[in-house]
């Protein structure tokens, strides 16, 4: 699995979602919504999974997104088990 290609369409399916939720209903829009919630639900299981089971996290939860107390001291895929600082607990 690609955690990263995983995250990246988990983002635009929100997108999609959040857009039907703002604009006047139309035919298929319940239709619609269903199918991208489904994969949204779909694709936050097996993230969860991949990384509970060890693997890496997406590339976009990386580097910016940690401390530098983090990014010097440990690996960032298991960065916010292992450090204490305020930004990681």
């Amino acid at each position: 699995m690609d955690p990263t290609a995983n995250l990246k369409e988990q983002r635009n399916l929100v997108k999609l979602i959040i857009c039907l939720g703002e604009t006047p209903s139309q035919a298929g829009d319940e239709a619609a919504l269903a199918r991208y919630a489904a994969r949204l639900a779909d694709l936050v299981e097996a993230l969860d999974e991949w990384i509970r089971d060890g693997g890496s996290i997406p590339r976009q939860w990386k580097g910016a997104d940690q401390c530098a107390h983090c990014k010097d001291r440990f690996n960032a895929t298991r960065a916010d088990k292992l450090c204490i600082c305020p930004r990681c607990k």
